[in-house]
């Protein structure tokens, strides 16, 4: 072998090795740091226990909880924060807001405000994080000012979560809105936005409510996708005009927010939603009016069972079947005088479908009661029909 194809070899050789055992290295101080640390944790786990069960036991008094004796070194206040947490995780009410007390006398809002100004990105999270549990009203402006400095993607709404747990009226909270919906790119990012604004125990229909009535269509994604678990009274008549949006995205929010707010349609509204010239709104109208139990839309729900988008006549069959015996019967009804028809056949296999979960309700006496009712039903009708055959 030539002598220097020989001398590339050892070299390569002697390099590769030397790679290997720097990564040995490192994941054997990573390891051993790792469990020095566990060591500790259980170290001031077990040092702190007698403190922990003084927290529970005094944790309903009217009294405020003591902080431990003596000066504590930041490694002792990450190990009993991380146990506050986990409490705090659980609970709710007075006994949440004196653990919140105590960790503001522990100086565990200092310490995680200092944290922000790491020039680590991970250590900034963290205490972003922190400062969210704690509910640190005072963090609010420095988290505003990372949240505008900070790409959109994950972390920035761990920010902006962490700032809906914090703020302290409802003008903090639109500042924080107003900072995601700067990042028009993300065609979803309402669906997130609703997610943070849940986290906050401000009441914001007042801002929702404005939020409607923005040029911006971002924030009137927002508004209309809060909605959908929440009632705001007013909003039904400015929700309709949205109905016939150019659209599509908007007028199946609409729809969907129009149907949460409750029982405010008139009779001729909904038959609108169920000849819209859009079968996606079409078909969200029915599906919607069966999870609300709206009896009162079956003979529009049979009327869409003969649509020509599958999709609403789907969804109307399957809201029949969630609309009680009334809505069972109805379906019925289609499938005996419906013969050899598309709405027919789909209602049979949705009964066929319904009376096949029997065997399943066996030990649930009210599961079983309406599945015994239901087969009554069908009996009557069918029998009613193979009768008429033979006369005929």
């Amino acid at each position: 072998m030539d002598e220097r194809v020989l001398e590339n070899l050892i070299y390569s050789t002697y390099i590769l090795f030397t790679l290997i055992v720097i990564v040995l290295v490192v994941l054997f101080s990573l390891r051993s740091r790792a469990i020095w640390q566990e060591r500790q944790t259980r170290y001031y786990l077990q040092k702190y226990q007698s403190y922990f069960d003084y927290v529970k036991v005094h944790l309903h008094d009217r009294a405020p909880l003591q902080k431990p004796n003596g000066p504590l070194t930041k490694r002792e206040l990450g190990v009993i924060q991380k146990k506050l947490f986990d409490w705090m995780g659980k609970i709710v009410g007075a006994e949440r807001d004196k653990l919140t007390n105590l960790c503001r006398e522990l100086g565990l809002v200092e310490l995680n405000m200092q944290r922000l100004r790491s020039e680590i990105h991970g250590t900034r999270l963290d205490a972003v994080h922190n400062l969210g549990v704690i509910q640190a009203k005072e963090a609010v402006p420095a988290l505003l000012q990372l949240l505008e400095e900070e790409k959109y993607g994950p972390p920035a709404f761990v920010i902006a979560r962490a700032i809906a747990k914090c703020v302290q009226n409802e003008e903090e909270l639109d500042k924080m809105v107003r900072i995601l919906v700067k990042h028009r790119k993300q065609s979803h990012s309402h669906l997130l936005v609703v997610d943070v604004l849940a986290q906050s125990r401000i009441d914001c229909t007042s801002m929702l409510y404005r939020y409607l009535t923005e040029r911006d269509e971002k924030f009137v994604r927002i508004a209309m996708t809060a909605l959908h678990n929440q009632f705001i009274p007013g909003v039904h008549d400015l929700l309709w005009s949205f109905v016939w949006s150019n659209d599509p995205e908007l007028r199946i929010l609409a729809v969907q927010a129009i149907v949460r707010q409750g029982t405010k349609m008139k009779r001729e509204q909904m038959r609108e939603l169920m000849q819209h010239e859009d079968a996606t709104v079409r078909a969200e109208a029915a599906d919607a009016f069966g999870h609300l139990g709206m009896v009162s839309v079956i003979s529009l729900l049979k009327e869409g069972m003969k649509d020509f988008d599958w999709r609403v006549r789907y969804n109307s069959a399957k809201s029949l079947i969630r609309l009680g015996d009334a809505g069972f019967r109805a379906l019925c009804e289609v499938a005996v005088y419906e013969e050899e028809t598309l709405q027919a056949s789909l209602a049979a296999d949705m009964i066929e479908e319904e009376l096949s979960k029997g065997s399943f309700y066996s030990k649930d006496l009210e599961q079983t009661i309406r599945h015994n009712n239901r087969l009554r039903i069908y009996r009557q009708f069918f029998m009613q029909a193979g009768s008429a055959r033979l006369s005929s």
